[in-house]
This record gives structure tokens, sequence and C-alpha cells, in this order.
């Protein structure tokens, strides 16, 4: 029995031929041709190989060049921290002014102890975050409140009193801020001939300048007075109402 094999390297049944007179033993092998890989295949590979060592020699030279690069700053650091530490040298007194080593520190009768508590630790960044209004209000500071400020803030809560023709919103708080800054307002070019206050006539606070006021002293007088009268008013009522319950008893 022979076989045989066409180039593409599929059997071709029709070519099968038996022979009762060969013996099993007598085989004729033809080799089958192997495939050939396209050109394309390599060549793919090759350009894919190029562009590896391409990013590679890419990637060492930009290393080179920012060590190249890092190298002065590196020796501007080392200077710089030489130069901290003469100045710290140069002043030794202030150096220790947070160390341990306090003079005295022979003459305690224990150690102090340096290790701090949770509950120690809970205190300290409860009063840190009692000094200001957190990062979602920039941080504001709570500022000294002077006797003078006090009573700027005291007038701006009663700023309605003022010009009882102007109206103006209630008080969102009842009480003094604890936060709060003061600014300056300052004028354009625009307003320098004709809304512009002169330096003599400006005042340092709130209270001064209602003090120098000549109209708002007069108003304020002459309402203070009708208050009064009508408090004696309503006096000398309830006094009289209270003398006739007293009559009927």
């Amino acid at each position: 029995m022979a076989f045989f094999v066409d180039v593409k390297g599929q059997v071709d049944p029709s070519n099968i031929r038996s022979s009762d007179d060969e013996s099993d033993d007598d085989f004729t092998f033809i080799p089958m041709p192997q495939k050939s890989k396209p050109a394309t295949v390599t060549s793919r590979y090759i350009l894919r190989l190029w562009r590896i060592i391409i990013k590679t020699l890419q990637s060492q030279s930009s290393k080179n060049l920012q060590l190249q690069s890092d190298s002065p700053k590196i020796s501007t650091c080392q200077e710089l921290q030489s130069s901290e530490m003469v100045r710290r040298l140069a002043d030794p007194d202030k150096a220790l002014e947070k160390s341990v080593l306090q003079p005295g520190l022979e003459k305690l009768h224990s150690l102090p102890s340096y290790d701090e508590g949770r509950r120690l630790i809970a205190r300290k960044r409860k009063e840190e975050r009692a000094k200001s209004t957190g990062k979602n209000w920039y941080n504001m500071k709570a500022p000294e409140l002077t006797e003078e400020m006090k009573n700027d803030l005291e007038i701006l809560k009663m700023r309605s009193s003022l010009d009882p023709k102007h109206f103006y919103k209630k008080n969102d708080f009842k009480t003094l801020p604890k936060y709060f800054q003061v600014g300056r307002i300052v004028e354009s070019a625009a307003d320098f001939y004709h809304s512009r206050i002169p330096k003599k006539d400006r005042k340092k606070t709130l209270v001064d300048e209602l003090l120098a006021d000549a109209e708002f002293q007069k108003s304020t007088k002459k309402r203070y007075a009708e208050i009064i009268a009508d408090q004696k008013k309503t006096h000398y009522k309830a006094h009289r109402q209270a003398k006739r319950l007293k009559k009927k008893h």
C-alpha cells in the first residue's frame, strides 16, 4: 500500500492503491513540505524590537539628563543645611529654648513626664481647632477683642437704630462674633473730588465717627428725649392705677 501526498500536505483518497502482491512491509514515504512563514511576520518583529530599543535609549538619556540637572540641586541643599547649622550654632541660647534640659532641672524632686496621653492630645487638638475657623473658612483666626473693637461690634449690631428709615436684616447672632476680620475701603480715583473723606476728618473707630457727626447727635438726643417722656407717662399711669387698686382694697 502506498500513500501519495499532494503539495498542500493533504491526503488524496483517490490516489490510494492497494495491491495483494505487495507486502505490508513495503511502504514508500514522501516527506511533507513545511510551510514557510511570510516575510511580513519577520519584518513586524524587527520593527517591534527596534521600537523597544529606541524607547530604552530614550529612557536612559532622560535619566542621565535628570541626574545632571539634579546634581546642582543636591549641592545647594547641602549648602543650605550647612548654613542652617552654622546659624544655629552661632546662637546656642535660642537653640536650647526648646530643650528638655532647662536650668534648675537638678533641683526637681522628680523628672517631668513627657509622654502625652490620648486625652491630653485630644484636648490640645481641640484648642488648636478653636483658634481658627478651619480650612473651609480659610483658617480665619479669632482676633484679640479690645474695648474699641467691642464698641464697634455693638454699634454694628444696633445699626438699625442709626437710621430708622433704612431697612437692615435681622442679626444672625445674639452675642458678639468670635471670628471676624476688619478691613478698610479704598476709594477709587474717580471718588477723589466728590465722595472722598479727607484724612483729617477720618476717625479710627465707628464711635469716634458718630461723635463727630453733628446731625446724628441732634437726632439721637431728640429721640432719646421722646423715649424718656414716654417712659415717664407710662410710669405715671401705672402709679395712678396702682393707687386706685389700693383704695379699692
